[in-house]
């Protein structure tokens, strides 16, 4: 039994020291494990030394690099003018941007994986960022054909770059909560979990229609919600896109754009800020909503109340 012990164990010690590059290419003796490092190698030289023709070589025609979601430099961005563009806005944000001890592996053909330390500058705010990121690229007949990059925290991006103030992470869980408890309710009809959250003394300010003003209080603002229904006539605000969240020592901001599809002529849309503040005890003593389309469209169609029924 011990023998067979000692066999197992010094044959995950040959896998180990093999690791993952040398085992992947003995797996596909056909496959250059060395070649694609050096055409990762390559593009980290040529992005550095901002030698786009260089770039352009590496990649293939519809190269894809993703971005993730609500990063300032969020998008898709496809072929070698898109990721210069990338690389542009980047560097707006970033002064003196360097990646340091970069190790790279490849882990089965076509695929390389690199881990690196990020340190750089905001330009906005003059606050240094130092954080571990991954990018994992694909790679096929010499040409690098997509990138994803994988940030340790992306939310220190937005706090760096002044799109984010992470000064108090409980408030911030507080502001997620509520909005979405209240965007689950312009689904739903359902706005008691939302006012579940609410002080009893909570104040909610509204610029125009017939909620223009200040409402105090728990209970009229859960009459102003079981009313909602019956205002809506069944209609559905959807948030179409979250813009910006901003937050402080008591107070989270939303920044996003809705719509709500009365009929098949008659469609709304809107971009909205909503700012949540908050006590100790994580409920909310004031929210306030601001429009960016006050005109006469919108205070006809909707904050007045003169609805098109539902079809």
């Amino acid at each position: 039994m011990e023998k067979k012990r000692s066999i197992v164990l010094l044959i995950l010690g040959l896998i180990l020291q093999m690791g993952f590059a040398d085992t992947a290419k003995d797996i596909n003796p056909e496959n250059d494990v060395s070649k694609n490092i050096e055409i990762v190698t390559e593009y980290y030289a040529a992005v550095n030394e901002g030698n786009w023709d260089k770039v352009g070589t590496l990649l293939s025609a519809e190269a894809i690099l993703h971005e993730a979601e609500y990063l300032p430099f969020e998008s898709t961005y496809i072929g070698i003018d898109q990721w210069k563009d990338f690389f542009t806005t980047f560097y707006g944000l970033f002064e003196n941007p360097e990646a340091a001890d970069i190790k790279m592996w490849e882990t089965e053909p076509g695929t390389v994986i690199v881990h690196m330390l990020l340190k750089a500058v905001s330009r906005e705010t003059s606050q240094k960022i130092e954080m571990p990121i991954m990018e994992v690229f694909t790679l096929k007949e010499g040409k690098i054909t997509e990138m994803w990059p994988y940030y340790f925290d992306t939310a220190k991006i937005l706090e760096v770059t002044g799109r984010f103030n992470t000064s108090d992470p409980k408030v911030r869980a507080y502001g997620q909560e509520a909005f979405a408890k209240l965007s689950n309710g312009w689904v739903t009809g359902d706005y008691k979990p939302f006012t579940d959250m609410l002080d009893d003394n909570a104040v909610y300010q509204f610029p125009a229609g017939s909620f223009r003003g200040d409402i105090q209080g728990k209970a009229n603002l859960i009459q102003l919600y079981e009313g909602m229904n019956q205002f809506m006539q069944g209609n559905q605000i959807i948030i179409t896109e979250l813009l910006n969240i901003t937050t402080n020592d008591d107070t989270v901001v939303y920044e996003f754009e809705d719509k709500v599809d009365f009929s098949e002529t008659v469609k709304y849309v809107n971009k909205i800020v909503f700012s949540f503040s908050f006590n100790e005890e994580g409920k909310i003593y004031r929210y306030a909503e601001y429009i960016g389309d006050v005109s006469p469209t919108f205070m006809n169609v909707f904050a007045e109340g003169n609805l098109p029924q539902r079809n």
